[in-house]
């Protein structure tokens, strides 16, 4: 039997799952661009060395790496050893946070690690697995609109300011997965720097990499280390990085932070520089470095298409009296002043599971996300929302709707008009509702 999703091209000449299809579920992923898929073709078919060889293909296979690292290294105005390559955002979160809990394993208790409480599973679970270890971790509050915060951010900050030998790690994300809610991470890692000089900063930047006017990209900002991932950025899956901005973290003997700096957490051939051991695939590399430079480049237009949908999507729901409740708050143009980027929006239509809008949207030929992809196949409230202190009827009401690059302006209005529909099919089946 064939697969419902297979190869095909869209009405507007791009490439969709399926001409019955149409993507809105950009944030879970994104398909690989050209670039990136002819070079994962040709270094694992062709050029296929294991770049630890010794010998002439080795190496060779090995300066791919090195070509890429420095792709990202100028990026991100660091050096190439700044530049560590991981399966992706998960481990990269996991890498940030657990390598520097490594650095004082002999003390511990003495330090505090506090983390949004909209964080995505990849920070939330490690630092309750910490916890659960003995160690102090601790989610901040965040409001309605997902922001963090000040009065819990200044009392996590007065909690460590007050110890003899304050150490101090923040996991703070620069968009939510969920709502695409906007946080001023150099804002807030300069206001707890500038109480304690010595805490590290990480931030989670899947999400926002390439899609934000303002990014977070030189040496000489506060942050200390952020994630990114490759198929958020047309790349093949399996492939991210941690970027490490802070320099002295990666010192044997640190000049501040009092002894806090990053350690590896696995063990093994030692490829990294030690902190990510396990034989590289020259391929994902070099093609993560070809997604990231043909998001880098398309970042305007997706960025002006996502703003486009975002606006229509409210002047619509608006117009026609659908009853929706958006999540999501509306992203100014040029993002200087916006709490939310465009791409992600998310909405609730109280009274009706997220669950089943998302099923009748699908057979109407319209994908979308009930939240995370790592949690999808969950019936509760997303937690995001739940930490947001949204109403019951909204946490379970959610759907959401993300845009990438196979979509168009022409993708927009059958969208709108199949939600609408779907929303009257529904309040329709429920007495009393109108």
């Amino acid at each position: 039997m064939e697969s419902p999703i297979h190869s095909s091209v869209h009405s507007s000449g791009k490439p969709n799952l399926d001409s019955r299809y149409r993507f809105f579920d950009a944030a879970s992923t994104t398909k690989c661009c050209e670039e990136a898929l002819e070079t994962f073709r040709h270094y694992s078919q062709v050029e296929f060395a294991n770049p630890s060889s010794q010998h002439l293909a080795g190496r060779a296979a090995s300066s791919i790496i090195d070509k890429a690292r420095a792709t990202f290294a100028q990026h991100f105005k660091v050096e190439p050893n700044q530049v560590i390559f991981t399966s992706g955002g998960t481990e990269s979160d996991n890498l940030a946070i657990l390598g520097v809990v490594a650095s004082v394993k002999s003390n511990k208790e003495a330090l505090k690690i506090f983390y949004s409480s909209t964080e995505h599973p990849a920070v939330t679970q490690c630092c309750a697995s910490l916890k659960s270890d003995g160690l102090h971790a601790q989610p901040i509050d965040v409001d309605s609109r997902g922001q963090i915060v000040k009065a819990a951010l200044d009392q996590a900050i007065a909690s460590i300011v007050l110890d003899p030998t304050p150490l101090a790690l923040f996991s703070i994300h620069h968009v939510n997965n969920i709502t695409g809610a906007l946080i001023p991470i150099e804002f807030l890692a300069q206001h707890i720097k500038s109480q304690i000089p010595s805490a590290v900063f990480h931030s989670d930047c899947v999400q926002s990499f390439c899609k934000t006017a303002t990014p977070v990209s030189h040496k000489n900002q506060p942050i200390d280390l952020l994630s990114i991932s490759g198929h958020k950025v047309h790349s093949p899956k399996g492939i991210g990085a941690l970027i490490v901005l802070n320099k002295d973290l990666l010192n044997s003997k640190p000049k501040s932070g009092q002894g806090l700096r990053l350690l590896p957490t696995s063990f093994g051939g030692g490829q990294e520089g030690g902190f990510r051991s396990g034989t590289q695939s020259p391929a994902l590399i070099a093609a993560f470095a070809e997604g990231m430079k043909y998001t880098f480049r398309n970042q305007q237009q997706l960025f002006n298409t996502a703003l486009t949908f975002n606006l229509e999507m409210r002047k619509f729901s608006q117009e026609r009296k659908l009853g929706i409740h958006f999540n999501s708050g509306l992203a100014d143009s040029k993002l200087t002043k916006s709490e939310f980027i465009p791409h992600i929006i998310n909405l609730s239509v109280p009274g009706f599971p997220g669950a089943t809008i998302a099923r009748l949207l699908e057979e109407k030929g319209f994908l979308v996300s009930t939240g995370s992809a790592c949690h999808s196949s969950e019936t509760k409230p997303d937690p995001v929302l739940e930490a947001m202190k949204l109403k019951k009827d909204l946490t379970t009401s959610a759907i959401r709707v993300s845009i990438g690059d196979t979509l168009d302006s022409q993708d927009f209005p059958p969208f709108l008009i199949a939600l609408e529909e779907v929303i009257i099919r529904l309040r329709a089946l429920k007495p009393g509702r109108r």
